[in-house]
């Protein structure tokens, strides 16, 4: 028998309390550098694992227990499995809904984590995307609702499984957050967002290098946001989420003087950093996970608008925009803003300003801030050369209309953000 499970977690701290008849999916608890997590296992590398009643058993005994616990800890599934056994008919499909059904009874704060380590189709597909995050393995890993031969019968369509449900379309479409390559590398980025859910700080690290008015880039000129978030960052800590997906707003886990942190911020390479819907979808999940792991977040903010179009009114900017707002604003952790260079209209405001409930709300010396930038206000103008400066106020005018903290320079900028994370985090507690 293989299960990664063996493989990842700190020697003896793997318990299982009960495996099916035929042994190839198990249950129990275990842990990595000391961060427990109830687990549901099926072997690595097995080919024809199926869903049936004793897998919904299993399952079920996992829920009961952790229903049972007086403090929530996260629930792992390492999944390998064609979907439901077709031997067991109806069944099957019956012990899929009682599953799902459990599944959600544990709790909208139970966190949930479905590491795909070999194929993952039909009602196992399900169970994999109504968890929280999905780390997928990019040689074996395969999530698809019906597998190529079903696809060809039904719609004409000859493909290949890595076509359907490959790491390529679901880089690209957003599902899985993480990919790893290998037992030692998902079990590092398991440790990083367990560390987050536990709230295990580390000593600091210094950032890959130290920001600087030199370095800063200019406000009127595409560039990448990475730049910016190394040199706030503890080096080597940064775990970017869907990197592949809506590149317009990045987001990750980091630490930041040592404490874990979510990172949240517009990317000006891509689509100018304006928030479309892809983006809004993007961070209203990610910031739904920042609420489970209970973290501090960083927003980083250089955005223009939210994207304006025919396309985006077509699939719903309003309703997918007002997820991202809600989301923002039910994360009820300690939230700090960057404004970089300019931040404008209802993306100012999701953007976590000050009456939204930021904690902090900072703004590098020369930011503009308003309903609008000059591009879109002389769009509106009867005179294309004129510009209503009360669209957009400088830095310094918004801070004595108090939608600022303060203004700050790049270079103090790590200092005074860890500062506050550090203070207002105490204060919370």
């Amino acid at each position: 028998m293989s299960f990664m499970i063996d493989v990842i977690c700190d020697p003896e701290s793997v318990h299982v309390w009960e495996r099916t008849s035929s042994q190839v999916s198990e249950i129990g608890e275990g842990a990595i550098n000391g961060k427990e997590f109830l687990f549901y296992a099926e072997q690595e590398g097995k080919r024809g694992i199926c869903f049936g009643r004793k897998e919904g058993e299993l399952l079920s005994h996992l829920f009961c227990e952790a229903r049972k616990r007086e403090k929530k800890i996260p629930i792992l599934y390492f999944l390998n499995c064609y979907g439901a056994d077709l031997k067991e008919k109806t069944a099957a499909l019956d012990s899929y809904a009682n599953v799902f059904k459990e599944f959600v009874a544990c709790g909208e704060d139970q966190m949930q984590i479905a590491v795909i380590v070999g194929n993952c189709v039909g009602g196992s597909a399900y169970l994999a995307a109504m968890c929280d995050i999905i780390l997928f393995s990019e040689p074996d890993g395969n999530l698809c609702l019906t597998g190529p031969k079903i696809v060809q019968s039904f719609m004409g369509e000859n493909c290949r499984k890595e076509e359907l449900g490959g790491v390529e379309i679901h880089s690209a479409n957003g599902t899985i957050a993480h990919t790893f390559c290998g037992s030692r590398d998902c079990a590092e980025k398991l440790d990083i967002l367990l560390s987050a859910y536990y709230q295990i700080d580390q000593p600091e690290k210094a950032p890959a290098y130290q920001l600087e008015n030199s370095i800063v880039p200019m406000s009127n000129k595409a560039y990448d946001i990475h730049r910016i978030i190394d040199g706030l960052i503890d080096s080597g800590t940064w775990l970017e989420t869907a990197p592949g997906y809506a590149p317009n707003l990045v987001t990750g886990f980091a630490r930041i003087g040592g404490m874990n942190v979510g990172i949240f911020a517009n990317q000006p390479q891509a689509l100018a950093g304006t928030i479309d819907c892809d983006a809004s979808e993007k961070g209203e999940r990610f910031l739904k996970n920042c609420k489970k792991l209970r973290l501090p977040l960083l927003v980083i903010s250089d955005v223009p608008s939210f994207m304006p179009g025919i396309e985006q009114e077509r699939n719903g900017i309003e309703i997918k925009g007002a997820g991202l707002l809600k989301a923002m604003i039910r994360l009820d952790t300690v939230k700090l803003t960057l404004i970089l260079h300019k931040s404008f209209g209802g993306a100012y405001i999701v953007m976590n300003s000050v009456r939204l409930g930021a904690d902090r709300v900072y703004a590098w010396p020369g930011s503009t801030i308003g309903i609008m930038g000059e591009g879109m206000a002389r769009a509106l103008s009867k005179n294309p050369n004129s510009w209503n400066e009360n669209m957009g106020l400088s830095a310094e005018e918004n801070l004595n209309n108090k939608s600022l903290s303060g203004i700050i320079f790049p270079e103090e900028t790590r200092y005074t953000l860890i500062s506050d994370f550090r203070n207002l985090k105490n204060r919370k507690n």
